[in-house]
């Protein structure tokens, strides 16, 4: 969490997206899988050891994953654009590049767009900036995604967003809203960001994140009353965090839930909605398959061995995975591979 200091954070601006708009209830799927965000082997690769980039660009050295399709882009990124950039900006950049599918000119607008923001709303003092407590605390009981300690077990870094104590209608009438809630996104997506640039570990800065949806809780209600809030963090992430999504992992899902996932896919590049999946049953039996029990949150680690598993008798409904899966834990069509297959 944020050091709490004196004085109330300066508040996100509320950004409205024609595009998003239009697509009505369908703007909380846009929120974290964009157009731009383009996977490839999503289903079926399996990971290997990420290999050190050997190219470099005027002498910065590209981050691993790079190609040389990349490598040429940036040289006309750069020239196109005028000036140099720093260092530790070359993923961000080629990130971008990639979102607009290598058509340099669309990626510098979109890149343009970006340094105005960054200035326009302080990021780059984000996580230094005062916060309320009060507000803070408002906040983080309706949204607080977290960046998970340590990685997926192939090697990405973990966003976990729980989504069933997000109901905007109770915000109604308090100081904090909206804007502060995009705000919470904006700071932790910076974090990630980072996280992202300094990975040498993992699948480094380009091999985008795990994003874990816990809808457990979610109601239409709690949806339909908190479009705003999607629609404006999906315009944020589009515009200003593309190509940091690697897949998005849905969990304890509502009735439905598939049948409108699928439906919002047929508007989605195919690439991109391959990266979507969806995971029934009781996420503690499963959930270590693609995190590490110690680096996932309380809730979603394995459930203590009860009686009946420990004699060998039959497993009740949090017992063993093999157990999870005869008893109906299911997934859907695009359900995300076991541990030896990349999410």
């Amino acid at each position: 969490d944020d050091k709490t200091r004196a004085g109330p954070p300066r508040p996100l601006s509320t950004v409205k997206f024609p595009h998003l708009t239009s697509m009505g209830g369908k703007g909380f799927f846009w929120c974290c899988a964009s157009r731009d965000m383009v996977e490839r082997d999503v289903i079926v690769s399996t990971p290997s050891p990420t290999r050190a980039s050997n190219l470099v660009f005027r002498g910065t050295k590209l981050p691993a994953g790079s190609t040389a399709k990349d490598l040429v882009a940036l040289g006309q990124f750069v020239d196109l654009l005028g000036a140099d950039i720093a260092a530790d900006e070359v993923p961000k950049a080629l990130r971008f590049i990639r979102a607009r599918k290598y058509v340099i000119k669309d990626a510098l607008a979109l890149w343009l767009t970006h340094q105005d923001w960054l200035v326009k709303e302080d990021i780059d003092l984000i996580l230094e900036e005062p916060v309320d407590a009060d507000l803070d605390s408002q906040v983080t009981g309706m949204y607080n995604p977290v960046v998970l300690n340590g990685s997926a077990r192939d090697g990405r870094l973990v966003m976990y967003r729980k989504l069933g104590v997000l109901d905007i209608d109770k915000l109604k009438g308090r100081a904090a809203g909206v804007p502060h809630l995009v705000r919470r996104h904006v700071r932790e997506m910076e974090r990630l960001r980072m996280r992202m640039e300094k990975d040498t570990q993992g699948v480094g800065p380009l091999g985008g994140h795990l994003t874990i949806l816990d809808l457990h809780g979610v109601t239409l209600g709690k949806f339909m009353s908190s479009r705003t809030f999607w629609q404006s963090i999906g315009g944020v992430d589009q515009h200003h965090y593309a190509e940091m999504l690697g897949a998005l992992l849905i969990i304890n899902p509502p009735p439905l839930t598939e049948w409108a996932v699928n439906s919002v896919k047929k508007f989605l590049d195919p690439d991109t909605a391959a990266k979507i999946h969806i995971r029934s049953g009781d996420p503690r039996v499963f959930m270590h398959e693609y995190v590490a029990p110690e680096n996932l949150p309380g809730e979603l680690r394995p459930a203590p061995a009860g009686p009946a598993e420990v004699t060998g008798g039959n497993s009740g409904l949090h017992g063993s995975a093999s157990a999870a899966s005869r008893s109906g834990s299911r997934s859907s069509g695009s359900r995300v591979p076991p541990p030896t297959h990349r999410v």
